[in-house]
């Protein structure tokens, strides 16, 4: 049994619930990581399977304190679905390429790539001049986030 008696109100009612999604979203330093782990500790201490839990962040580095978090918490858990929104849902395309419509051996675009298509529409559409394509892909990145 995982011992959540150390965690706030709030803290405590998100780790203890384990039926359905749950979403924190709070400031840096608030514990988000420390709690997403309690919840994940004690879901399994409660009898769920690890490979039936998935936990989504947006950094690599919250993924891997994550998930030696919950490793430090229960070590007798190996494999965990603890990972970035794009990790995850790359596997999912790795493994299920044909669902995506895409070839088995589909590649994602590097920076390179990006630059040079990016310098081919400029291109296309007579506005080479007008931007850079460094700052047109931060442009783009930008809208993303």
């Amino acid at each position: 049994m995982i011992d959540l008696n150390g965690l706030n109100a709030p803290q405590y009612d998100a780790a203890s619930t384990i039926e359905g999604p749950i979403m924190i979203l709070a400031g840096a330093g608030t514990g988000k990581t420390r709690v997403i782990s309690y919840r994940i500790a004690h879901m399994v201490s409660q009898g769920i399977k690890p490979s039936s839990i998935v936990a989504l962040t947006f950094t690599n580095k919250a993924a891997r304190e994550m998930n030696e978090r919950v490793k430090g918490l229960c070590p007798e858990v190996k494999k965990l679905n603890i990972g970035t929104f794009h990790s995850f849902c790359l596997s999912i395309l790795r493994t299920k390429p044909k669902e995506a419509n895409l070839d088995r051996d589909f590649s994602l675009v590097g920076t390179s790539e990006q630059l040079d298509m990016v310098r081919a529409a400029l291109e296309e559409k007579g506005w080479s001049g007008l931007f850079k394509p460094e700052e047109f892909l931060t442009r783009i990145s930008n809208a993303k986030t």
